[in-house]
């Protein structure tokens, strides 16, 4: 069925040092109309929270990137300082160390693998050097005129 978004992907994280076992992340391949719909959700309450609140841009931008992330994340296995199992709990997303390494991976992965998670429609524009009629008074080169009689 290819109407619908299927599939993970697992980041390998290495070698835990204490727990001596690889860790990992999964996520999703590709995030769904309904994935898609929770975040800009999610993002308008954030929006309209900053609004009454006070603007700021930068604690918008790590909430944002959190939702996507949160949506985006289907298992794991983490171990602690100890080296004990860390239990998948998706609310356990937002406590994550934002300046750990895992946690830019992870965000890395996602965007690779959606590079578009809003389904934004992007207008193509042309270059401002490109032109798509060629001008009446500019010659044609011999590549282009052989090019057409061909």
């Amino acid at each position: 069925m290819g109407h619908f978004v299927r599939g993970t992907k697992r980041i390998e994280l290495g070698i835990h040092s204490v727990a001596k076992k690889a860790e990992w992340w999964e996520v999703k391949l590709k995030l769904s109309v309904g994935d898609r719909t929770r975040i800009q959700d999610e993002l308008l309450d954030l929006r309209i929270g900053a609004i009454e609140s006070g603007p700021d841009d930068k604690i918008y931008m790590m909430r944002a990137l959190g939702a996507v992330r949160k949506v985006a994340t289907v298992d794991w296995r983490l171990f602690d300082d100890d080296g004990k199992v860390v239990p998948f709990e998706r609310e356990l997303i937002d406590e994550l160390d934002p300046d750990d390494p895992i946690v830019q991976k992870i965000d890395d992965a996602i965007g690779a693998l959606n590079l578009n998670p809003f389904g934004m429609k992007r207008e193509s524009k042309p270059l401002a050097n490109d032109t798509t009629e060629e001008s009446s008074s500019t010659p044609k080169s011999k590549t282009a005129k052989a090019a057409e009689s061909s």
